[in-house]
């Protein structure tokens, strides 16, 4: 296992909510559409040169998983009335 893959397990991203806390939080990037969007197109594709670099830093499985994350946080931004420019991570 490469350095950046012992990094995600030492931040035990498991969950949706592991991950989400993680990006806006931490990383204090904001889940707004347009980067929800982008990065769905970038990683979902496995040929795509984005999709490669964080399988080869990550792994298949975790690129998959953040694929799938970023599909919740999508859905959730479609369902959230009262926030629908991003999600935050606080609570309210």
């Amino acid at each position: 296992m490469n350095r950046a893959a012992d990094s995600t397990a030492s931040l035990k991203l498991e969950t949706f909510e592991d991950w989400q806390h993680c990006i806006t939080q931490i990383c204090g990037i904001p889940l707004t559409p347009a980067f929800v969007e982008e990065r769905i197109a970038a990683l979902e594709n496995p040929r795509s040169s984005a999709a490669e670099k964080f399988e080869k830093t990550w792994g298949r499985t975790h690129r998959e998983k953040v694929v799938a994350w970023f599909k919740t946080a999508r859905e959730q931004l479609a369902d959230d009335a009262s926030t629908p420019s991003s999600i935050s991570g606080r609570p309210s």
